[in-house]
């Protein structure tokens, strides 16, 4: 797998961030330390998305697939920004009520919550309000949770809030049904302006407070960096 070099991401990751106050200083010293230690190869190309292999969308009609699309799953969204990427945001998530409907289509409920970015099997807040979305009858499904602020203690780069709208795109498919992923596409507007074009996977877990080994970032099962090297982590 090919990596990105160090004078791209500095003219990229300038562009998302721009500014040299506060946040965005934060950012760019740890773009800084990451080329150092890394002698200057730090963000890896990403994966080709959508579902490996054969992909069955969940048959409405099938009691049984219907049934299939509910638990309990670990989710972590990386942001697509150079550098940043392979320290993603992680959430516990339910996914329950799986309702078919007149067109074809399937309705379920999904609520979340964020955890800590050292500490991923701690939630740090209480669930949201759940939601309900449609898997389509070809399994696309796009969950657009509106405006979410993840506390400081979920910044896996530095302890500073995250407000940012991000829509999340995958395609569910009964091959994978304990593996699902895509794309996310949206805007961070804290602690920096930027534009997120980034991807995601979630793995299914057994309870709350299950954190799978490794953790995955896209439909090619890139492994995020251990959890001692993220940023906020590092003693």
């Amino acid at each position: 797998m090919s990596r990105v070099h160090a004078p791209l991401i500095t003219v990229t990751l300038t562009a998302f961030l721009g500014g040299c106050y506060g946040p965005e200083n934060e950012f760019n010293k740890f773009n800084f330390r990451c080329q150092q230690a890394s002698e200057g190869i730090c963000v890896e190309d990403p994966e080709p998305v959508g579902p490996m292999g054969d992909c069955t969308p969940p048959d409405a009609t099938n009691p049984d697939d219907v049934a299939r699309l509910q638990g309990i799953f670990f989710l972590a969204i990386s942001s697509g920004i150079p550098s940043a990427d392979l320290f993603p945001t992680m959430q516990q998530t339910e996914i329950s009520d799986p309702t078919p409907q007149p067109d074809g289509s399937i309705r379920i409920t999904i609520r979340s919550r964020p955890v800590a970015a050292c500490e991923p099997s701690m939630n740090i807040e209480d669930f949201g309000d759940p939601s309900d979305h449609l898997i389509q009858p070809d399994g696309t499904l796009m969950v657009d949770p509106g405006e979410v602020t993840i506390p400081a203690a979920g910044n896996p780069i530095i302890p500073s809030p995250i407000r940012s709208r991000v829509v999340l795109t995958s395609r569910i498919c009964l091959e994978q049904e304990d593996f699902r992923c895509g794309t996310t596409v949206g805007e961070l507007f804290e602690p920096v302006m930027a534009e997120l074009n980034g991807t995601f996977a979630q793995v299914r877990v057994e309870v709350h407070g299950q954190v799978p080994e490794p953790i995955f970032l896209d439909c090619g099962m890139t492994e995020a960096e251990p959890l001692e090297l993220f940023p906020v982590c590092a003693p």
